[in-house]
């Protein structure tokens, strides 16, 4: 069995931006819930979601100080690249890193903290399975990479 550590929390959803807003809200029996927004409902039967509020108004995110801000999350140019879930997730492991505290430091650290340049993002979508694997494959040296 392999142990993890959880050393930080990050969070987008429906109901905040951020861990600690998120929570607040949780508790206090808040919904994510509300009028989809992003396209034209009239001919679909389903006229609620449950949308990413951002701050431009978009998924009910107008006057939310908890609403989530691309601008913080990746560069104009990088949004261009990608889709929005890996959009959020830089986001939320953004959030997780400054949650742990931690800094990489040393050359040791460096090489193995996983940032954004080390990334080529691509349009289709990874299982946390896959992810685990290939995360696997590179630290035991079977293919090359940085974690």
């Amino acid at each position: 069995m392999r142990r993890v550590v959880i050393t930080g929390i990050g969070i987008v959803s429906p109901l905040a931006n951020g861990t600690e807003a998120t929570w607040e809200r949780l508790i206090a029996g808040k919904s994510g819930a509300g009028p989809i927004d992003l396209f034209d409902t009239k001919d679909v039967p389903c006229k609620i979601a449950f949308q990413v509020p951002w701050n431009d108004g978009r998924g009910g995110g107008a006057d939310d100080p908890h609403a989530f801000d691309p601008d913080k999350a990746a560069s104009s140019k990088e949004r261009r690249r990608i889709d929005e879930f890996i959009l959020y997730a830089l986001a939320a492991a953004d959030e997780c890193v400054e949650d742990s505290g931690w800094k990489p430091e040393t050359d040791h650290d460096k090489e193995r903290y996983l940032n954004r340049e080390d990334l080529e993002l691509a349009d289709s979508p990874v299982s946390a399975v896959e992810l685990g694997e290939l995360i696997d494959l590179i630290s035991d040296g079977t293919i090359s990479g940085k974690i």
